[in-house]
């Protein structure tokens, strides 16, 4: 949460890297970059990591359930690459 709100931990209360909602609304760089009107795309695979930006900041979002199998990872790869050679987006976050 600090990383993606430049909020330290005393004000969003996530102490730990494991999942926990804030206790405090905190801005990402993914809404904030939204809100000065430049699009956004985010690949991951850990499900809330989806909670990391605003309802309608996002212009393209690709999850795929991590597992231990190469084509998982590769499938990502593969979305990350097309996408990052198209000049669509100010911020991609993987």
């Amino acid at each position: 949460m600090s990383m993606l709100s430049g909020a330290v931990p005393a004000w969003h209360g996530v102490y730990a890297n494991i999942w926990s909602y804030a206790e405090r609304e905190c801005k990402s760089i993914i809404d904030i970059v939204h809100m000065c009107g430049r699009k956004v795309a985010v690949f991951y695979d850990w499900e809330w990591l989806r909670e990391l930006s605003s309802p309608g900041s996002l212009e393209f979002s690709y999850f795929r359930r991590a597992t231990a199998e190469p084509k998982d990872s590769m499938s990502i790869a593969k979305g990350i690459i097309f996408h990052i050679s198209k000049p669509l987006y100010s911020l991609i976050f993987v």
